[in-house]
């Protein structure tokens, strides 16, 4: 009797271990890093905040440029692909939810056959004057349901959300990286158009200086040789204007393409001293800046579903 019960729970220990060992896939684990207590002889700062707390209309107060951002954000077609792949995750998503259920599947199908009329089938219609052909029909309705005893939906659903929240944050590296280049844009245009400036006023400068030489080699003060060298620096000036117009209107029409429209001129509300720059901006912890940045995340939810993937091969 003893040996009888030993055995029974022998095998009931076994079929235990057995179950938890066929278990699929490790649930995701965010691998500890040892941070340092400072760095380069700096102790932490007091003030956690951070420059990515905020809101890029705060931080770009031009009316010129938020526009240009507001349309960007809106006609891009970067971003606009990446939005859609967002929406084909959801989609993907949404799938790997509904994949406890039962799937159904019904099939129809019709066949007409016309036999000879020497053979048994033929002569047999011919004879019960039941016409020329034959007509079969078949409908047929079937159910299917995967339990998930092993947990590969489990991980197909795990799987699919993260390659949503991967898409998820794609999209934010992009919009991030969009609101990056409007505004780099934007400030080289207006440092494009204080350079024609100068240039302008430099061309009304040399133009007066040519003058007053030749008033000097009139006068016997200067040789033909100074009025040359006068007449080459102008040149030189007024070649420069039309080089940096250039430079506008190809800046113009990159900004005008950001946005998703068709290359055409920007109006600018403001000069590039008319900004005033912060003496400090809180920077906040280096590894809170990195965590809070959407492609590092991004790569994260990609860790996240190639480990779900893992359980979802095994199982």
């Amino acid at each position: 009797m003893k040996t009888r019960y030993s055995s029974f729970y022998f095998l009931l220990f076994s079929l235990v271990v057995g179950l938890a060992a066929c278990r699929v896939g490790r649930n995701y684990e965010r691998p500890p890093v040892a941070l340092p207590q400072q760095f380069n002889n700096d102790t932490a700062p007091s003030d956690t905040s951070s420059i990515a707390e905020i809101e890029w209309k705060k931080f770009f107060t031009d009316a010129t440029l938020q526009q240009l951002i507001s349309q960007a954000l809106t006609g891009n077609y970067d971003l606009q692909l990446a939005v859609k792949r967002v929406e084909t995750a959801q989609a993907y998503l949404k799938q790997a939810k509904v994949a406890w259920l039962p799937a159904f599947t019904a099939t129809a199908s019709g066949s007409t056959n016309f036999p000879s009329k020497n053979s048994f089938n033929g002569l047999n219609l011919a004879v019960n004057n039941l016409g020329d052909h034959i007509e079969d029909f078949n409908i047929g309705v079937g159910m299917s349901w995967e339990i998930d005893i092993w947990g590969k939906i489990k991980r197909q659903k795990e799987a699919a959300l993260a390659t949503y929240l991967q898409s998820y944050e794609g999209e934010h590296a992009v919009q991030t990286g969009l609101v990056a280049a409007i505004a780099n844009s934007y400030f080289n245009l207006l440092m494009l158009d204080n350079q024609l400036s100068v240039a302008r006023r430099n061309l009304a400068l040399s133009d007066t200086i040519v003058k007053m030489i030749r008033l000097q080699k009139a006068a016997g003060d200067v040789t033909e040789l100074g009025v040359q060298q006068a007449i080459s620096q102008q040149q030189t000036a007024e070649l420069l204007i039309p080089q940096l117009e250039q430079g506008i209107a190809i800046q113009e029409n990159a900004l005008r393409i950001l946005t998703g429209e068709l290359p055409s001129t920007i109006t600018r509300s403001s000069k590039l001293s008319d900004f005033q720059v912060l003496d400090s901006l809180p920077a906040g912890i280096p590894a809170a800046m990195i965590s809070r940045r959407p492609d590092v995340r991004a790569s994260e939810m990609g860790l996240v579903a190639a480990n779900a993937q893992v359980g979802v091969a095994q199982g």
